[in-house]
C-alpha cells in the first residue's frame, strides 16, 4: 500500500511539473522565445513591417547597438523562419562569400566566377583569401579594404569560424557585410549551422556571438 501511495504521489508531482510554466519539458514557442530574449537583452520587441508576422529586437550590448530579426517567409510546405543578428558600423564596405565552383560561359570558354574580371576601378587587385576560407569566392565593394580585413588574424579567425559545409560538402558562410552592416544568419535548414538560438533555447550562447561581432565591427572600421 505504501508503494502505491508513493507511485501515485510521483505521478501527481510529475503531472504538476509538466503543467507548470517552469517545466523543462514545456515547448518554448516562437513568441515565448522572443519575449524572453527581449527581457534578457533589455531590448525593445516590435513588428518588422517589411514582412508579415516578423519581428525585431533592438538592444544594446557593451555600448554597441544590435538588432535581432526573426522573419517569416512563405515556403513550398508552409512558412519558413529565419533569424539574423546585426551590428552597424561607420564603414560602407560590402563583403559576402559564395561557393567557388560556379561557372559562367563567356564565348566558348568556361570560366570560374572568381576568374571573371570585376568591372570596377580596383579590378586588378586580387583577393587574398586565408587558408581557412578556401573554396569560397568573395564579392566585395572594396578590394583593398577586403584584403586588409581578411588578412587581419583576428578578423580572419572569426570569418573562418562561420564557414561551414552543407550535406554535399559545399562550403558556405553565415557571415556577411552589406554597406557596413555585419549580419550573422542563423540557418533554418536542419543540416546547416549555426542553428537558431530558439531551437535549443540557447540564449546564453548569444553573448558569444555578440562579442565576436563587436570585434569584427572594430576591425571593419579600422580598415576603412
Amino acid at each position: 500500500m505504501t508503494w502505491i501511495l508513493i507511485i501515485v504521489g510521483i505521478l501527481l508531482l510529475t503531472g504538476a511539473i509538466l503543467l507548470s510554466k517552469q517545466s523543462p519539458f514545456k515547448e518554448v514557442t516562437r513568441n515565448d522565445f522572443l519575449l524572453s530574449l527581449a527581457k534578457t537583452t533589455d531590448g525593445t520587441l516590435e513588428p518588422l513591417h517589411t514582412n508579415e508576422n516578423s519581428f525585431k529586437i533592438d538592444f544594446t550590448f557593451e555600448k554597441k547597438n544590435f538588432i535581432y530579426e526573426d522573419i517569416e517567409y512563405p515556403g513550398f510546405h508552409g512558412e519558413v523562419y529565419k533569424s539574423f543578428l546585426k551590428i552597424k558600423t561607420s564603414s560602407k564596405l560590402s563583403l559576402s562569400f559564395h561557393e567557388k565552383k560556379r561557372t559562367k560561359i563567356l564565348g566558348s570558354k568556361m570560366l570560374l566566377a572568381s576568374e571573371i574580371p570585376n568591372e570596377v576601378p580596383e579590378r586588378e587587385i586580387k583577393i587574398k583569401l586565408p587558408k581557412g576560407l578556401s573554396g569560397l569566392h568573395v564579392n566585395t565593394s572594396d578590394r583593398r579594404h577586403a584584403n586588409a580585413l581578411l588578412n587581419d588574424s583576428r578578423a580572419s579567425q572569426i570569418f573562418t569560424e562561420y564557414k561551414y559545409s552543407d550535406r554535399d560538402g559545399l562550403p558556405y558562410s553565415s557571415l556577411r557585410i552589406h554597406n557596413g552592416s555585419i549580419t550573422l544568419e542563423f540557418q533554418s535548414v536542419s543540416t546547416h549551422k549555426p542553428r537558431p538560438l530558439s531551437e535549443h533555447n540557447n540564449i546564453n550562447q548569444l553573448e558569444n556571438y555578440l562579442d565576436k561581432l563587436i570585434i569584427l565591427a572594430k576591425k571593419v572600421e579600422q580598415y576603412k
